[in-house]
């Protein structure tokens, strides 16, 4: 449809929460826009999402959470030239 025409650069707010993370990727998966994330989106996504099921005294839930969204669109990692500083850390 109009996956060739919009990209989302999507953020780790946006992935977190699973109402808005069902959504998103069920609209990418039917090709309304194309889905994009970078390493550091998905580092942010784990760490957010551990820090969740901690507090829940929830056991291993983000291992199968995280794991959805980089086996069904294994295409979206985004490529970029950011590099983390000192100051980043």
């Amino acid at each position: 449809m109009f996956a060739n025409r919009y990209t989302a650069l999507v953020d780790a707010c946006t992935l977190v929460s699973a109402p808005r993370r069902d959504l998103l990727l069920t609209l990418a998966d039917a090709e309304f826009f194309r889905v994009r994330w970078s390493q550091r989106i998905l580092d942010e996504t784990r760490s957010a999402l551990d820090k969740i099921f901690t507090e829940r005294k929830i056991e291993s839930a983000s291992d199968r959470t995280f794991n959805v969204p980089r086996s069904t669109l294994a295409d979206t990692l985004a490529r970029t030239g950011w590099v983390a500083s000192k100051a980043d850390a």
